[in-house]
């Protein structure tokens, strides 16, 4: 059986994943990602925001999991957060393909001496997400060769996004 997590979008797609199964939900948006909604369309960007395991519409973690957040041993919970790596790393390629992301590219467009980048994926994450978005990158040598190479050309950033930034 799949977990289920929650996708919230602008309104453009909901996706299934191998594992997971993702759902579009506007309801559920946390306020810090609420404010982003009416911004991203005029800055040519489709925001899609995961609600992670444990929130409203997903799955709650299992009491062995629970255990390993809790109270697991070091070699415990890094296997436990590489698993949501790898798991979140193949959903980023599951949504490139499915959403027909484009590869990131240079445009003609300028801002000052800097050209544009369009295209590609930056990967943002809220709070306690930003550890699960660190783990994306802390399995990127464990993943599937395919993954890995996706994501080199696809991901263009990081951003991870806390209280101290506000």
């Amino acid at each position: 059986m799949g977990t289920r997590s929650t996708v919230v979008s602008t309104g453009y797609y909901a996706l299934s994943h191998t594992f997971d199964i993702y759902q579009v939900n506007l309801s559920n948006l946390p306020g810090t990602f609420q404010r982003l909604l009416p911004i991203a369309p005029s800055k040519s960007m489709r925001l899609i925001c995961i609600n992670r395991r444990e929130y409203p519409g997903t799955t709650p973690f299992s009491d062995d999991e629970k255990r390993v957040i809790v109270s697991g041993s070091d070699e415990e919970r890094y296997t436990f957060f590489q698993k949501q790596g790898i798991s979140l790393a193949k959903f980023v390629c599951r949504l490139i393909d499915q959403c027909a992301i484009p590869a990131p590219t240079l445009s003609k467009e300028r801002v000052g001496s800097k050209e544009i980048k369009k295209g590609g994926i930056t990967v943002g994450a809220w709070s306690l997400g930003n550890v699960y978005m660190i783990s994306i990158v802390a399995c990127i040598d464990v993943v599937d060769k395919e993954v890995r190479n996706q994501l080199q050309v696809y991901v263009t950033g990081f951003l991870l996004w806390g209280a101290w930034c506000t």
